[in-house]
This record gives C-alpha cells, sequence and structure tokens, in this order.
C-alpha cells in the first residue's frame, strides 16, 4: 500500500462511514471516489431532511444524532474530493489536507 492510501485509509477508517471495500476501492479508483462522493452528499442531504423532521416533531435527541451521522458524511466527501486533488497533483494527502478540503 501506498503512503497516499494509507494516509486515505487511516482518515477514512475513523469516520467509520464507509465499509473496508469502499475505503479500498476509494484508494485505488478514481472513478470508485467520485461515486462516493456523490454517495457521501446523499447521505448527507436525506440526514439534514431527518433531522429537520425530527426537530419539527420535538425529537432533539434524534434530530443531534441525524447532525452529527450527516456531518460525518460531509467530511468523508471532503476527504474524497481532497484524495482526487491530492492523486492529480501527485502529492501524498496528509490529514491537514482533508481537514482544509
Amino acid at each position: 500500500m501506498s503512503s497516499r492510501s494509507s494516509a486515505l485509509t487511516r482518515e477514512l477508517e475513523q469516520l467509520l462511514t464507509l465499509t473496508r471495500a469502499d475505503i479500498d476501492r476509494a484508494c485505488t479508483d478514481e472513478q470508485a471516489r467520485a461515486l462516493l462522493i456523490e454517495f457521501c452528499v446523499d447521505e448527507e442531504i436525506e440526514l439534514l431532511e431527518e433531522a429537520e423532521s425530527a426537530h419539527a416533531r420535538g425529537d432533539s435527541e434524534h434530530a443531534l444524532h441525524c447532525a452529527q451521522e450527516a456531518s460525518a458524511w460531509r467530511h468523508t466527501a471532503r476527504i474524497l474530493r481532497a484524495a482526487d486533488r491530492d492523486a492529480a497533483s501527485g502529492r501524498v494527502p496528509t490529514e491537514r489536507t482533508a481537514r482544509l478540503a
């Protein structure tokens, strides 16, 4: 495993959003990364909508849970986008570059 994929793998594993198979594909396949980014965005949107609905019902605990999950998906998409930029430029991704994505 290259240092690029091991850094990406570590960051994605910490978020607990993607499966091991998804992470492996994200590290090696640009097209898979693009599809995963779309998936992450869809998950974030669905969870934000669920959070709004739960809040409207007065279920603040569920609303908070959904908002936190949405945040994890948003961050996953950021890491994957940063990996695309890093791959295009030949840089090795770091935790810092993902946070800045």
